[in-house]
């Protein structure tokens, strides 16, 4: 993906950004998961009312974000190592060509994107937008 977005024109850098949201999260989500069962297993209560829960959570926030730095600082020396900074042109194996389907598939996700924002525009001023009609 992130090769056809540098195909397209776009920096690297910002390819690298968008790409990096869809590991990063999974990442973070089993790191927490970890962290969760090995606190539960020294003892940590996680069942409860919303304050009991929130108390067990507070102190795994630091070992979560501490996990994340090391994971981060990990993805920058991999970078620097591959010269993802280097300003030179790169070249492709294989080059980007934009069909009509990749068109299309662009349109519909802006016109979904586009009617999510209005519908959620119109859902939280209290609106839905069959009510007006009705």
């Amino acid at each position: 993906m992130m090769q056809e977005m540098i195909q397209a024109g776009l920096p690297p850098k910002i390819g690298y950004v968008f790409v990096s949201l869809f590991q990063i999260i999974p990442q973070i989500t089993q790191q927490t998961s970890t962290i969760v069962d090995a606190q539960r297993s020294r003892g940590l209560k996680t069942k409860g009312s919303l304050i009991t829960r929130f108390k067990a959570f507070l102190p795994l926030i630091s070992p979560i974000i501490m996990s994340s730095f090391m994971s981060s600082k990990e993805r920058t020396i991999a970078l620097e190592v591959r010269g993802f900074s280097c300003n030179n042109q790169k070249t492709f194996i294989k080059p980007f060509k934009p069909s009509k389907y990749n068109t299309l598939f662009l349109c519909a996700c802006l016109i979904v994107i586009i009617a999510s924002i209005i519908y959620a525009l119109l859902h939280n001023l209290g609106y839905i937008a069959w009510q007006l009609f009705i």
